[in-house]
């Protein structure tokens, strides 16, 4: 138990130690503990709580906080229980402080409800996005005739926004106050919200070398309109979430010294709805090229031609969690190396032979055609990378800057001449929620991105995932909840993709893959969510589709290869 030497009620400050302590008693005898409805009482007269420790049978009675009734203040009753010392018995109810969070228990007849209210009738207003100024309880009206009661149902974190549609005048012992009505959950008190900052609107704060800097105002998580999401549970629950992978190169790999020749497979091995396999399109150069290292790339967008593929890498010898981490983009002429026959089987070496020549200084005229495929971009803090992916509307390259529950988050435009970020747009989602590092968009232009606990988000359950549409530009960034699962496709989360030809949503773990359609957002059931794992042991760095096409390819790493999207 804490020791409270100050208590806070109504704006006025309490010392302890105005009444003299309770001398603990052992010989006290305490009977079974019973949960009572969870209303708001007041205290009718200044007494001191006390504290019930040890057992039933053996009871201490300790002194705890003094609460003055003559000051206004929120209690919520919690529990009852029996207290006999010598003979006499006493009813005790548990109570707590809604501001403040002190509980204690107290005599039964100096508490009662709250008188009851008079309510007028709800009033529509043009919607309107609220923030909590701070800790405040949540009320739902008990009654449909006059006169009824604001019963206290929950609390909410200062800071958190809402729309507000309706407000009512309530008015207790004559005095009257004005409630809103808070995303259709509860009534809040109007005087514990102010009218939220605009959501998404930017603001120009400089350029330094060549990167000019954008940063949001308020809060870029938009308040929801309707009922609360419901958390869709999956067909699997959970038999196919890949958990901690212990990645190991392939033993092709091994074999070879990592000049593969031909094609490698990877099966699905378990999964609902979707069923499908991969295998190796092109092996990507591993090691040192030009004084920079191709060995550990995070993420991989088409250009909307489909004729170029940019790779983002970043230094594997930097932190993983920091937002510093030094990365750069190969950008690859896909087209012409398939025309050159890097896909064919029994020439598939022939990037990583080429690297290898390059840094050997041993240059065939087969090489320098190959070699003249890739251009390899300058370093730059790129944290760590794993959400290339281009927005097909403004044809615009975006990618998360930051790392897992940082905040604010930061996303930055890459230029796909320079291979550099020319723009960084920084923002808060809300005081409660972190983005993650993982980013797509769909051919409409909207942007997503999906969190769990483990490694992204503050608020929400281990295991689940949550996931949010929005905007990103230089001109607004604004996001808001579209759908929660009670399951998580695997321990990390690595990437997130979009398929055009499917319409559908891929949420990329570590050789865990769920898949969601897009038309059923916002009312997700279990039969539509697709769920797949494969057992490898591989890293999954993303999942690349092409523009109008019906070709996806796994970005995976161990070595680094992109392998086709083969449905069953």
């Amino acid at each position: 138990m804490m020791r409270w030497q100050w208590l806070v009620l109504g704006g006025t400050c309490l010392a302890l130690g105005l009444v003299q302590p309770i001398q603990a008693n052992a010989a006290s005898q305490r009977g079974a503990i019973t949960a009572v409805p969870t209303e708001a009482v007041q205290v009718t007269a200044t007494k001191r709580l006390v504290n019930l420790r040890g057992s039933a049978s053996q009871l201490q009675v300790t002194p705890g906080v003094t609460v003055d009734a003559s000051k206004q203040s929120t209690w919520i009753q919690l529990a009852q229980t029996t207290v006999t010392t010598k003979g006499q018995v006493s009813r005790y109810i548990e109570i707590k402080n809604l501001k403040t969070g002190v509980r204690g228990w107290i005599l039964a007849p100096a508490i009662r409800p709250v008188a009851t209210e008079q309510l007028s009738p709800s009033v529509k207003i043009k919607p309107v996005t609220m923030q909590t100024t701070t800790k405040t309880a949540l009320y739902q009206v008990n009654g449909a005739a006059q006169p009824a009661r604001l019963t206290v149902v929950g609390q909410l974190a200062r800071g958190d926004e809402y729309q507000v549609t309706q407000t009512r005048q309530v008015t207790t012992a004559g005095r009257t106050s004005q409630y809103d009505e808070v995303g259709h959950q509860g009534w809040v008190l109007a005087t514990a919200l102010k009218v939220a900052p605009i959501v998404g609107s930017t603001t120009k704060v400089g350029t330094t070398a060549g990167m000019t800097t954008y940063r949001v105002t308020g809060n870029a998580l938009k308040a929801q309109t309707t009922a609360k999401l419901p958390t869709v549970a999956l067909v699997g629950h959970g038999r196919y979430t890949m958990n901690q992978i212990n990645f190991a190169p392939t033993t092709a790999y091994l074999k070879t010294g990592s000049l593969q020749q031909t094609p490698s497979t990877l099966d699905q091995s378990r999964g609902y709805l979707t069923h499908y396999d991969f295998k190796t399109e092109l092996y990507l150069p591993m090691g040192d090229y030009r004084g920079t290292l191709l060995n550990d790339p995070q993420s991989a967008a088409f250009s909307s031609n489909n004729r170029y593929l940019y790779v983002l890498y970043v230094d594997d010898r930097t932190a993983a969690t920091n937002a510093a981490q030094t990365g750069w983009v190969v950008r690859y002429d896909w087209q012409r190396l398939l025309k050159l026959g890097a896909a064919k089987s029994g020439h598939m070496a022939m990037i990583r032979q080429a690297v290898l020549a390059a840094n050997a200084h041993k240059l065939t005229k087969r090489d320098r055609e190959i070699l003249a495929c890739l251009k390899l971009g300058p370093k730059f803090d790129s944290g760590h990378a794993q959400s290339l992916t281009l927005n097909p509307v403004t044809n615009e390259l975006w990618f998360v800057q930051d790392f897992g529950n940082e905040r604010p988050n930061a996303v930055e435009r890459l230029n796909p001449n320079t291979l550099k970020p020319d723009a960084k747009v920084v923002f808060n989602l809300s005081p409660h929620t972190g983005m993650g590092d993982v980013l797509t968009f769909d051919d409409q232009g909207h942007a997503y991105f999906w969190t769990h606990a483990a490694d992204s988000a503050t608020n929400q359950p281990v295991g689940g995932v949550k996931i949010y549409r929005g905007q990103i530009s230089t001109r607004n960034v604004s996001f808001q909840l579209v759908a929660q699962l009670q399951t998580r496709p695997g321990l990390i989360a690595q990437s997130m993709s979009y398929d055009d030809a499917a319409r559908q949503l891929y949420l990329i773990a570590d050789e865990g893959i769920t898949t969601v359609p897009v038309m059923d957002l916002g009312h997700l059931t279990s039969r539509v969510v697709g769920e797949s794992d494969f057992g490898a042991d591989r890293e999954f760095e993303g999942l690349v589709f092409m523009h109008h096409s019906v070709n996806g390819y796994l970005l995976t790493n161990r070595g680094v290869e992109l392998m086709k999207l083969t449905r069953r």
